[in-house]
């Protein structure tokens, strides 16, 4: 990955999905977050010097590396050719994975298209596809819901380290739901009156 916005959107779906942690392999100091919309705080991400460090430490966790890739050894996502915890591996916007990222795969899945329309998706939709459906298949309990919208658990700025969550009760967390809802609607007023890098993706099952 290497376009900002992309980076920033897939950790959006990732804190959606139920990613356990963030593996960015390279470029810590280069990383940017844009239009992860708060969402980098509920997500732990963790920063290695290169793609062979990312594989040792799968390894390491029992943890599978699948890539996302329109290969002819690839298994269509639909059919969750998973076996427990997996680490998906994205690849670059234009070019898609590199050979030295296939090399750290144990396995690839890819997106079945219907449409004649377009080659390939865009890889931040091609990653939350991918996701949504691991969440499916490990079983993944769906997140409670306010409305029209899902509930946040929000992080407390004291005492806690990045991608902690603090634990609210639930009087807090309506309150706080409600402020939320407030301001977004706040926000759409507004607007309406004003005419308006590689990261892999590891989750685990249970």
């Amino acid at each position: 990955m290497a376009k900002r916005t992309n980076i920033g959107n897939i950790i959006r779906s990732c804190s959606a999905f139920g990613v356990d942690c963030v593996l960015v392999a390279g470029r810590k100091k280069n990383t940017t977050f844009y239009g992860a919309k708060g969402t980098k705080s509920k997500v732990n991400i963790k920063y290695f010097a290169s793609l062979k460090q990312v594989r040792e430490h799968c390894v390491s966790a029992d943890i599978a590396v699948c890539g996302i890739e329109i290969m002819d050894n690839a298994s269509p996502v639909h059919k969750h050719p998973w076996s427990g915890s997996t680490a998906f591996i994205l690849g670059n916007e234009g070019t898609g994975l590199t050979q030295a990222e296939k090399d750290i795969c144990d396995s690839f899945v890819y997106i079945s298209h219907y449409g004649s329309g377009t080659a390939s998706l865009n890889v931040t939709v091609a990653g939350s596809i991918v996701l949504h459906h691991f969440g499916l298949w490990a079983g993944f309990k769906e997140r409670g819901r306010s409305g029209e919208k899902y509930i946040v658990e929000e992080t407390r700025n004291s005492g806690l380290k990045e991608g902690e969550v603090a634990n609210l009760s639930e009087a807090d967390l309506a309150l706080r739901t409600e402020r939320a809802e407030a301001k977004r609607r706040a926000q759409q007023e507004a607007e309406i009156a004003s005419d308006t890098a590689v990261l892999t993706l590891p989750t685990n099952v249970g």
